[in-house]
């Protein structure tokens, strides 16, 4: 986490076996962090289309669920947030893409 929120670094690579906990440790605990100490946007990019919704529908909804922090930070508004796409009070964004040209240009991520 240090890593990746210090300006001294340009990348952060991890290499681990399959099934450790990369992706609750990397990116659902980044993810998790940047919206209670850190707002900001975010864009998230799974492998395909189904990945994207499988990740933000069994992870990411179970963790907004159960986190208080992160909950009250949703943004009230039913139209804000759906399967790829999650505002905050704040006006912060998180956008759970994956690869196309549509989700990196039409964004200005």
């Amino acid at each position: 986490m240090n890593c990746l929120s210090s300006r001294s670094y340009d990348a952060v690579v991890f290499v681990a076996p399959a099934r450790t906990g990369k992706t609750l440790g990397l990116i659902d605990g980044w993810i998790s962090y940047n919206i209670v100490c850190d707002p900001s946007d975010m864009l998230v990019v799974q492998m395909t289309q189904d990945k994207a919704q499988e990740h933000s529908k069994r992870r990411l909804a179970k963790m907004f669920r159960h986190s208080p922090a992160i909950a009250r930070r949703l943004s009230p508004h039913r139209n804000d947030n759906n399967v790829h796409d999650k505002t905050f009070r704040d006006g912060s964004f998180l956008k759970i893409g994956w690869p196309s040209n549509q989700c990196f240009f039409v964004f200005g991520f």
